[in-house]
């Protein structure tokens, strides 16, 4: 009787016993609860599915394109992977930060270093990017890749210390990850089928490998990783999705929206106004020299010694136009700000590794001629007093240096993977 009750369940149109195994009476043709249960489950789902998978997603691609593009330009520019050009077009460095330049916190999440990065970041981006896009729509989608983004510059800019370029869209993928991590937990008795189990606890392991392979890697910057992570899922929990086929975004969505794309818009002119990195020309398309994310000896060297070329020019610039300003348009605060920036560059050059004798003459040699350039402009501070005599003598030390720099990139530097071109050269 038992094995009977098993087979046979009994129909609550016609109380006639019907095979269990039936999902329709045998007598009157009735849909079993459990059938009909189901059957609103299937439709469900292929209604979502059919919706999730006609959304559009432009803003994917449009990002993909500007990463790609943005790392096209640094190749005209001598390469993704040269100090100059990650300076110039907007990697973060903390010191910058700390001047003022808030743009850095925009710009890195679009600046690639190298082939392998762009084409690690551009998969991750394809993979990820649809499925939030899809989910949340364009507006809000948006709106968390550039959110997720800066938290992991700022999370880079707290705690990964030193002033070696970072730049990469890691942070804002992190960001993509805990949004689906997030969403999957959040809404998962919304979500019909198999959408429940896509997201949630299936993402945890993604989580985890990246993170042990971020700490087991050299020069991975798991900050920005983590920041970025971390963003994406609060910010999950007070964005609420779109669920495919519903209304549009409203109004205050499509703001934000702009908002965002308008800040990008924003940072890069802001790049383009004080670009003053390589000229850009095919005659700088070649072959990748050093990868500044392996944070080798020479990575950092090289990084020392761009920026501290690079403050010598900033700083003596910007102390020359104020000298020439009259006192009314003239502001202490430039000086104190240029004051500042070589005594940054001195003490990174000063723990910038040796690469031998030659090396370490050369880093000496600037960082003398960096103090030099600091008295000058310490001198005009506090007494007015213009010491051109000083200056002049700093300008001609600091032209023999990059002669005697760029003799030693072309030979002893090489042997360490270090390219750049002499400006001289390539003019």
């Amino acid at each position: 009787m038992e094995n009977q009750q098993r087979q046979f369940r009994v129909c609550p149109a016609c109380s006639a016993l019907t095979p269990a195994s039936n999902p329709t009476c045998i007598e009157c043709g009735e849909q079993s609860i459990q059938a009909a249960i189901e059957a609103e489950e299937a439709r469900r789902e292929a209604i979502f599915a059919r919706a999730y998978f006609m959304r559009r997603t432009p803003f994917t691609y449009a990002f993909l394109i500007v990463n790609l593009l943005v790392f096209l330009l640094m190749s005209f520019a001598g390469g993704s992977d040269n100090p100059n050009v990650l300076q110039a077009f907007g990697a973060k460095l903390n010191y910058l930060l700390r001047n003022g330049e808030w743009w850095r916190l925009i710009t890195p999440i679009f600046i690639h270093i190298g082939i392998i990065h762009l084409a690690f970041n551009s998969y991750a981006l394809y993979a990820l990017g649809p499925q939030v896009e899809k989910l949340f729509g364009s507006a809000k989608f948006v709106v968390l890749y550039l959110g997720a983004g800066i938290a992991g510059v700022l999370g880079s800019y707290l705690f990964t210390p030193g002033d070696v370029p970072s730049a990469g869209a890691s942070g804002a993928l992190f960001g993509l990850i805990g949004v689906l991590t997030v969403f999957g937990f959040k809404y998962k008795r919304e979500l019909p089928g198999v959408f429940r189990t896509a997201f949630g606890a299936r993402m945890l392991p993604i989580i985890l490998f990246n993170l042990m392979f971020g700490l087991t890697v050299p020069g991975i910057d798991n900050a920005a990783h983590i920041g970025g992570l971390i963003a994406g899922g609060a910010m999950t929990l007070i964005v609420p999705y779109a669920p495919p086929g519903k209304l549009k975004p409203g109004l205050a969505w499509r703001l934000a929206q702009f908002a965002c794309l308008m800040l990008i818009l924003i940072s890069f002119a802001a790049v383009a106004r004080r670009y003053d990195g390589p000229r850009l020309s095919s005659k700088n398309l070649g072959p990748p020299s050093l990868p500044l994310w392996s944070e080798s000896p020479a990575s950092r060297y090289l990084n020392s010694m761009e920026g501290g070329r690079r403050t010598y020019t900033d700083a003596r610039n910007g102390f020359v136009s104020e000298i020439k300003k009259s006192p009314e348009e003239s502001d202490p605060a430039n000086l104190a700000r240029a004051i500042a920036k070589v005594d940054r560059a001195i003490e990174v050059l000063s723990n910038a590794p040796s690469l031998g004798d030659s090396s370490v003459r050369l880093r000496d040699s600037l960082i003398a001629i960096l103090g030099e350039l600091r008295e000058t402009i310490k001198e005009y501070q506090d007494s007015k007093n213009i010491n051109l005599v000083a200056l002049k003598a700093a300008d001609r030390e600091f032209e023999r240096f990059n002669e005697d720099y760029f003799r030693w990139v072309k030979t002893e530097g090489r042997k360490y993977g270090i390219r750049i071109e002499n400006p001289r050269e390539s003019a």
